[in-house]
C-alpha cells in the first residue's frame, strides 16, 4: 500500500487508540501546518481584456513570517499564531499556546508533516496533545494546505508589501478573514475520509 494511503486507513486506529489511552477526555482530531509569507509574493492569473498583457507586481526582497495554524475538520474550529521563524523552540511556543486553548475535558490529536521541528528532541508536547505525523511527500492529506493555498492568492499575490510590517499586516488578515467563519472551514477542509474517522 502507498505511503500516503496508509494513512487514511490507520486514522480510525490512532483514534480508538487516542480515545482508549484518554478514556476521561473527549478526542477531537487537528489538522496542523506552517506558512512562510513574505515580501517574494507570487505571481498569478489575472483578468485582463483580450488581446493585452497585463501587468503584475513581482517584488524580490526576502523578509518573511510564518503562520502556524490547525483546523479541526469535524466542526471548523481554528488554532493560528504568527511567529518569525520555523523551528523547535517556536513549534513549542505554538504547542503550548494551542493546549491553552483546548477545553479541560479535551484532548487532541494533532496531525502534522514530518518537518524536523515537529520530531526534534527538545520539542516539548503538553499533556493534552498527541502528535501524529503524517507520511512524506504527501502535503494534499492536510486540508490546511487548503487554508494556506486560498489566502495566498487572495491576499499575498499580485501585491507590493514594502515592509515586514506590511508582511505581518497581511498575513494576520490572511488568518483572520479565511478562518473567521466555522461552516466554511468545515465545507473546506472537511475531508470524507477525515470525517468517517473522527466519527
Amino acid at each position: 500500500m502507498p505511503r500516503r494511503l496508509r494513512l487514511k486507513k490507520t486514522l480510525p486506529d490512532w483514534v480508538k487508540t487516542t480515545r482508549r489511552l484518554h478514556p476521561d477526555k473527549g478526542v477531537t482530531v487537528w489538522w496542523q501546518d506552517e506558512a512562510r509569507l513574505g515580501m517574494q509574493g507570487s505571481v498569478t492569473r489575472v483578468w485582463a481584456p483580450t488581446g493585452t498583457r497585463p501587468r503584475a507586481i513581482c517584488q524580490r526582497e526576502f523578509e518573511w513570517t510564518y503562520l502556524y495554524g490547525s483546523v479541526e475538520p469535524k466542526t471548523g474550529r481554528v488554532h493560528g499564531l504568527r511567529l518569525p521563524e520555523v523551528s523547535t523552540v517556536a513549534m513549542n511556543l505554538y504547542l503550548a499556546d494551542f493546549s491553552k486553548h483546548l477545553d479541560d475535558d479535551e484532548h487532541a490529536l494533532m496531525v502534522l508533516d514530518g518537518a524536523a521541528w515537529h520530531k526534534a528532541n527538545a520539542l516539548t508536547i503538553p499533556a493534552n496533545i498527541t502528535l501524529l505525523v503524517q507520511p512524506p511527500y504527501s502535503p494534499e492529506l492536510n486540508p490546511m494546505e487548503l487554508v494556506w493555498g486560498n489566502g495566498e492568492r487572495n491576499y499575498f499575490c499580485n501585491r507590493a508589501l514594502h515592509t515586514i510590517d506590511d508582511v505581518e499586516h497581511a498575513a494576520d488578515r490572511l488568518w483572520i478573514l479565511q478562518t473567521q467563519d466555522p461552516h466554511a472551514m468545515r465545507s473546506l477542509c472537511g475531508f470524507e475520509w477525515i470525517l468517517s474517522a473522527v466519527s
